[in-house]
């Protein structure tokens, strides 16, 4: 699928792709299906996103992107029937991410969304690949824990 932008491919009436079944509708019936099947409830949602919206053609994405972020966290608890307190994780763009024009945009965009349940795991500390796009081996690995510790954090404070 390639990189995707949160402002037009992830809004419940989204433009990608371009059918009926957008990736947010897709997503949703997906997560829907998984919960049925398997008789389980979901105790956080994880969103890892936002180098599209960063980089020069899609300027205007990274300027609303605090924005998009926060009527996409309302839409998925939405769709999905999930309190305000069911944690909504996710990550801050890399800083060492190619000097897109909108990156600090982005970041800025993130930052302003945090909450008590909409928790920020910071990304930098993880080594990138060389081009600085993808994380390497270990820093998918590494980050892995970093999110499941938030994951855990979270679920332990609602206790």
């Amino acid at each position: 699928m390639g990189t995707t932008s949160l402002a037009y491919a992830w809004p419940p009436t989204g433009s990608f792709p371009t059918r009926d079944d957008n990736l947010f509708t897709q997503q949703v019936a997906f997560t829907k299906d998984v919960l049925v099947h398997t008789g389980d409830q979901i105790a956080a949602l994880v969103w890892i996103q936002g180098e599209q919206d960063a980089t020069a053609t899609v300027q205007p994405s990274a300027t609303d992107y605090g924005a998009n972020l926060t009527t996409f966290v309302a839409d998925e608890r939405a769709a999905l029937g999930l309190s305000d307190d069911v944690p909504f994780i996710y990550g801050r763009l890399n800083a060492k991410y190619p000097r897109a024009v909108g990156r600090d945009l982005v970041r800025r965009g993130q930052d302003a969304n945090q909450t008590s349940t909409q928790i920020i795991v910071d990304q930098d500390p993880y080594p990138l690949r060389s081009g600085n796009v993808h994380y390497t081996t270990e820093g998918v690995l590494d980050l892995g824990h970093a999110y499941g510790r938030a994951i855990l954090a979270a679920t332990d404070a609602m206790r």
